[in-house]
């Protein structure tokens, strides 16, 4: 038997860019992706967040309605829960129905423009 077949066979499969360091070829794995989706949701103090889950779907409904960018506005007097009903929102359906992301803009003191291109 030649000596060439008593040495066991090793084989690699490696995917990705190759480089080279002083004269060997190495394996340079991939980047990783980002971690996470990116948001920059404010924190809310909400334990629980209960009685809206009609006004939820509605608003999801609104949203979700065509492939385009959608606008709705959600109204009612102060202190009623707009602000956390759209942060509500935005945190129950990142994940699904907003993978590219979600950007969220305060509408009083800071300029929506700036607040946009800073994210």
């Amino acid at each position: 038997m030649p000596e060439e077949e008593s040495k066991p066979e090793i084989q690699m499969n490696f995917e990705g860019p190759v480089g080279t360091a002083i004269g060997k070829i190495v394996h340079q794995p991939p980047k990783p992706l980002p971690v996470g989706i990116p948001q920059n949701l404010p924190r809310t103090d909400a334990k629980e967040f209960v009685g809206r889950d009609e006004v939820m779907e509605r608003l999801h409904e609104q949203l979700q309605r065509t492939e385009r960018v959608a606008i709705t506005s959600v109204t009612g007097m102060g202190g009623i829960g707009k602000t956390e009903l759209a942060l509500q929102y935005a945190r129950r359906f990142l994940e699904k129905a907003y993978p590219g992301g979600a950007c969220w803009l305060e509408g009083r003191g800071v300029d929506v423009a700036v607040q946009f291109l800073s994210f």
